[in-house]
């Protein structure tokens, strides 16, 4: 019996998971998120536009060396269910140069921006060796001034397997407030409860590398 013990005290504890991922970026506010993320043992998804990137290169090289994984969000952030499928896959490949160059690595995942036109963007995605990710948990941190609802959001709604969809910054275009403090505050909160709850936070690629633990019956 105590043979049987020692050899289950050396099987790896299951650990719950959940995928912290960051759209629109990159922004002020991006080494901030990120470093918190590291800070707290996880790793996030952050999905990028291409022309927001310039200037950001040396970021964007420290975060995939720190473990965060880059993700393709478009060159310019368009409704691309307006887009013909060859200006689609333009802004795809654009973006897919750009962040490859800047980073060092090239993204094997892609989100479309507002989750828009999703599946025939999961197709053209494909053809490019890209996995189309949307999102479960929504903390609405974009519009969402109060720290404490995106907080909330997040904790009621996290489960071994989730995605969650954060803004770490804004699309050129955008003309409304551009101060994602909120956001940084909130993962400030979430983060410890978080890891007291028994979650690790990683990348979409590594989620989806080891799917999320199931209960099954004792066979």
């Amino acid at each position: 019996m105590d043979g049987v013990a020692a050899v289950l005290l050396q099987l790896p504890v299951a650990r719950l998971r959940v995928a912290l991922t960051f759209d629109d970026g990159p922004s002020p506010y991006t080494e901030a998120i990120a470093d918190l993320v590291a800070g707290h043992g996880g790793a996030g998804t952050f999905f990028v536009v291409g022309d927001r990137i310039p200037g950001q290169e040396p970021l964007l090289r420290r975060m995939v060396a720190t473990g965060h994984e880059l993700g393709n969000h478009t060159h310019s952030h368009p409704h691309c269910g307006r887009l013909e499928e060859a200006a689609l896959r333009d802004e795809l490949t654009h973006a897919q140069r750009v962040i490859t160059e800047a980073a060092g690595r090239a993204p094997v995942v892609v989100r479309p921006p507002y989750g828009e036109d999703a599946e025939r963007v999961g197709v053209v995605a494909a053809d490019m060796g890209l996995a189309c990710i949307l999102w479960d948990v929504d903390p609405i941190d974009w519009r969402e001034r109060k720290v404490e609802r995106i907080a909330r959001r997040v904790l009621d709604g996290v489960h071994d397997g989730a995605i969650v969809d954060f803004h770490d910054g804004w699309p050129s275009h955008h003309t409304g407030i551009r101060d994602r403090t909120p956001t940084v505050d909130a993962l400030r909160e979430i983060l410890p409860e978080l890891v007291r709850r028994g979650y690790e936070a990683v990348t979409v690629s590594a989620m989806s590398a080891q799917p999320a633990t199931q209960t099954s019956s004792s066979s």
